[in-house]
């Protein structure tokens, strides 16, 4: 009975650890590990039963699984761990056990040349989790893929201090590659397990998983997701949503579609917050992953939806479950507030649908590439073309939305689960590759390039084409190619291949290419002699005449207007149209480009006042879009208030009264354009932006409308524009003049503490 009792007291350590922990008492047990009698006998770990236990309680205890690792240097860890002494579990770690001065003397787990034992190893996991010290991810990574390479189980505790560590270093593509690792495998794989059962064993000897198990590895999402949004990939954080997703066995998430689908929701690929709603219910960490969710969606520009979000999956668990815990969204309800906030301050502006039309195409893509790997069987020729044409599709629809790391993540998923999926079916791997089209290399060169990756992208192209022979299938790609050859550094190179491959891949888009890496090189001589040789050879584009326009300008060439008149007139006839329609078709674009001074000669504004030009030909375009149902362009607006705020009764000549006959005469007129351009404003991003809101508030006090100018001015403030000082003074001067003492003093604190 006796030796029944000291095998029970092994088996108890690491419980005792963990109350210990508890209750603050972490540092005596370190005193203890480092010089009691029994942590020399006790050693790092105890495997197995002392020889005088009798083998029939000895087996006994063994199918009960209490003589699975119990070790005191793995229970004084647990005990630091619990009082989220993070770092002293680490020395502990490092001391008795990497150092290999363990206290259990020679002894080393399971006969071998390692020291780790595999709850020691687990527990370092977790400690690693919580630490900020710097290089902890790649330690964690280590010991990760020790456990994958020796097939044990990892604790959900210690998987989660793999992603822990990582965010903590900053390394988020670490986190999404942990992450990737951990749905190539099975989800019925006994390969993780509970925190609380405390055994680390070889995989093939584990149990079944439980649903319970699987939903609590929502917690890696959520760590991820929150890795990629601080560093502003909210794209990447929503492909890892997907992904976690596709992987999830579908009874998972049937409960929570149907509910939706019974609250008049019916589940859509083409509603994104009805599409990612359904996973987020069905974790336990539903909490943490809809806060990320949210701030993704805040990230993308798409705030609205991220409110609906939160009203969504609140309504869904209230409908499964019958209540709703009031802690049970709490971090995502305080967010709610933030998303509502910045869905009134700003206006979704993009005509082509953003983040929602790539996230449909991620979605698609998913879906066909999860529907090919389960109907186990070898897809078509056609089909593997058809998947590549997605895929090209999707990945440059993300690096549109300046969310190219999502793209390319996605790509790596794709390639991975074919491999995968070729290995399963004992297929060569090959066979199931994307085919190398000229679309995907290309989408995937320019999403290397948007990350500002060159390099990247020159080794892919050059890998791909090695074996081709010519350049005709690869028209795209060239173009790539040649801006990565200039955005790496390699002018001459640039200008060398272009030469090399213009004669079979004639294209105005690979002139287009190489004269915007000239006007990088402010190479001007260089633009006009392949503007000339695109003119020759018909390839000529409206974006290559306004590259050589800027040339022009920015040169030192004799002869200006002539060759502004001369690649205005040769422009215009490729396009089919008037010189002048097209000069003011691409206004805007072309004043970006050459200046005003010169826009002007363009223009053939030869008055004494050639801005007001300018705010004719701003209300005309605007007359025309809003007749047509089309938004302001947003510069024409701006031109507009630049006028109002320097309003005056004899602002225009009488000479060019005749010339700009739309802009108002008189403080009336100014006020009832002014109040129309506002509403125009309405449906754009302007009022965020602190020049335009300045000039709207410089605008109303120049026009003698005190009390709008104080109210716009208050609110502007109210809302984080950081006005100029001229504003705030012209709203505080009106203010004193109406005898608004409160509006005062409102406006003086809303300005205290900004720095002007």
């Amino acid at each position: 009975m006796i030796h029944l009792n000291a095998c029970f007291f092994l088996v108890d350590l690491l419980a005792a650890g963990t109350a210990i922990g508890h209750v603050g008492e972490w540092e005596a047990f370190i005193k203890y590990l480092k010089n009691s009698f029994d942590a020399s006998r006790l050693g790092q770990v105890c495997t197995v039963a002392p020889a005088c236990v009798d083998l029939e309680i000895k087996q006994t205890l063994t199918e009960q699984g209490v003589l699975k690792c119990q070790p005191l240097v793995a229970a004084v860890m647990k005990a630091c761990i619990a009082n989220d002494s993070s770092q002293q579990a680490m020395e502990i770690f490092d001391e008795f056990v990497v150092s290999k001065l363990s206290i259990a003397g020679e002894w080393q787990w399971a006969g071998g040349e390692n020291p780790l034992h595999p709850l020691c190893r687990d527990l370092a996991l977790q400690a690693l989790g919580q630490s900020f010290e710097e290089g902890s991810s790649r330690r964690a990574l280590d010991y990760y893929n020790q456990i994958a390479q020796e097939k044990y189980t990892i604790s959900i505790d210690a998987l989660v201090g793999v992603f822990e560590a990582c965010v903590n270093d900053g390394q988020w593509p670490d986190a999404v590659d942990t992450l990737l690792s951990m749905i190539a495998k099975s989800p019925s794989d006994r390969w993780v397990v509970t925190t609380e059962s405390l055994a680390i064993e070889v995989m093939e000897d584990s149990a079944a998983k439980s649903m319970d198990l699987l939903t609590r590895l929502g917690s890696c999402v959520e760590v991820t997701m929150r890795g990629c949004n601080s560093d502003g990939q909210f794209g990447v954080a929503m492909v890892c949503l997907r992904l976690f997703q596709i992987w999830m066995p579908a009874d998972y998430l049937l409960p929570y579609q149907e509910a939706m689908s019974s609250k008049g929701h019916e589940h859509s690929e083409n509603s994104l917050i009805e599409a990612i709603a359904p996973i987020i219910c069905a974790l336990n960490d539903a909490d943490g992953v809809l806060s990320a969710s949210m701030v993704a969606l805040c990230g993308l520009g798409l705030n609205q939806e991220a409110s609906n979000l939160f009203k969504l999956v609140e309504g869904i668990l209230v409908y499964v479950d019958g209540k709703i815990e009031v802690d049970r969204l709490e971090q995502a309800r305080d967010l709610v507030s933030y998303a509502n906030e910045g869905a009134e301050r700003f206006k979704p502006t993009k005509l082509h649908g953003g983040w929602e039309v790539s996230y449909r195409h991620i979605h698609r893509l998913t879906s066909a590439c999860s529907i090919l790997v389960h109907s186990k069987s070898c897809p078509s020729q056609e089909e593997m073309r058809l998947l590549s044409t997605a895929a090209a599709v999707a990945v440059r629809s993300c690096t549109v939305e300046k969310q190219a790391d999502a793209g390319l993540v996605l790509l790596k998923w794709i390639e991975e689960t074919l491999a995968s999926h070729a290995a399963s079916l004992r297929s060569h791997e090959s066979a199931l590759a994307l085919p190398p089209t000229d679309a995907l290399l290309s989408a995937r060169m320019g999403a290397y390039l948007s990350i500002e990756d060159a390099d990247a992208a020159l080794e892919l192209f050059q890998n791909e084409i090695k074996n081709s022979q010519g350049m005709t299938k690869w028209r795209l790609s060239t173009c790539e190619a040649i801006t990565a050859f200039f955005r790496a550094g390699h002018a001459s190179d640039a200008m060398d291949f272009f030469g090399k491959v213009v004669a079979e891949n004639r294209s105005p888009d690979i002139f287009c290419r190489v004269a915007e890496g000239l006007v990088d090189e402010k190479d001007w001589d260089g633009v006009a002699k392949v503007y000339k040789s695109a003119l020759s050879c018909g390839c000529l584009s409206e974006e290559l005449s306004i590259l050589a326009m800027k040339a022009a300008a920015a040169g030192r060439i004799d002869g200006r207007v002539r060759v502004f008149r001369n690649i205005l007139g040769e422009t215009a006839k490729f396009v089919g149209t008037q010189p002048l329609v097209w000069a003011v078709a691409k206004y805007w674009i072309l004043k970006r480009a050459i200046g005003f001074p010169n826009i002007c000669i363009v223009m053939w504004w030869n008055t004494s006042n050639p801005h007001l030009n300018e705010v004719e030909l701003a209300l005309k375009l605007s007359e025309q879009r809003k007749h047509s149902g089309l938004l302001a362009k947003t510069s024409a607006l701006r031109t507009i208030v630049i006028a109002a705020a320097a309003f005056n009764e004899k602002m225009v000549p009488s000479e060019m009264q005749d010339q700009v006959q739309r802009i108002p005469g008189n403080r009336e007129g100014w006020v009832e354009l002014l109040n129309d351009i506002l509403e125009q404003a309405k449906d754009t991003s302007l009022f965020t932006d602190p020049v335009f809101a300045s000039n709207v508030a410089i605008a109303l006090s120049r026009l003698e409308r005190r009390d709008e100018c104080v109210d716009f001015v208050t609110e502007a403030l109210a809302n984080g524009v950081n006005l100029q000082r001229r504003a705030v003074d012209e709203a505080l001067k009106s203010a004193s003049a109406l005898g608004r003492e409160t509006s005062v003093q409102d406006l003086k604190m809303l300005t205290m503490d900004t720095d002007r």
